[in-house]
């Protein structure tokens, strides 16, 4: 799915919102957070410059007063770089004076979670379990050059390279705990979520990735 097919989908569900929400079963808000572990992973010498947050809205479909469906589509941007200088390439007809690249990604997580609410509906303060499978994929962006000396005639040339893709989408395994606390009709419930899975870009992320999250629901 592009970029552009997903915010018109998800445009046509915030306009559906008012009809929506007239289920009393039904809630949803929005959902922010950090990484703990697992994005921007330096990988072969290169620096993470990942942005430290994640957000996205949050919707949640109560089955019974423990048992609840949510869907929390999750936006982070991600990146790294490295930047070499000078190779001891004796005796090689190329010496390697500078090698520059850098990726930038938008990410996008799509965790569908069964959650279990402990504790009756009607206490202010209930803790909660949630488990379930994500979808991943990034759109991406990515720089590079590298400069070279010819050892026997001394000629320098520089090569450069850019383009950009998506990533195919991946799956990946969810198992998250927290707590809910309900103030009036609000409610807010921190959370720690781990995800195990087969990322979309491994140069960015790691196959074990845990977010410390906050989200808000109406």
């Amino acid at each position: 799915m592009q970029l552009k097919t997903y915010m018109r989908s998800l445009l046509t569900l915030f306009l559906s919102l008012p009809l929506i929400a007239q289920d009393s079963r039904f809630t949803f808000g929005v959902t922010g957070g950090v990484p703990i572990i697992g994005s921007g992973t330096s990988n072969y010498g290169s620096n993470n410059e990942s942005r430290r947050y994640t957000i996205g809205p949050v919707f949640e479909y109560r089955a019974t007063d423990h048992l609840s469906l949510v869907v929390n589509p999750l936006y982070s941007r991600i990146g790294n770089s490295y930047n070499f200088f000078g190779s001891a390439n004796s005796g090689a007809p190329l010496e390697t004076l500078h090698l520059f690249g850098r990726t930038r990604a938008h990410s996008l997580v799509l965790p569908i979670l069964g959650k279990y609410t402990f504790r009756a509906r009607q206490e202010k303060l209930r803790p909660f379990l949630s488990n379930g499978y994500s979808l991943d994929t990034s759109w991406q962006s990515f720089q590079a050059s590298g400069t070279t000396r010819n050892t026997s005639t001394g000629e320098i040339s520089t090569r450069r390279d850019q383009y950009d893709r998506r990533s195919p989408i991946t799956s990946g395994i969810v198992v998250g705990f927290g707590l809910d606390y309900r103030k009036g009709r609000i409610h807010f419930l921190p959370e720690f979520r781990y995800t195990f899975a087969n990322p979309s870009n491994f140069l960015l992320r790691s196959r074990n990735r845990v977010d410390a999250l906050i989200s808000f629901h109406f």
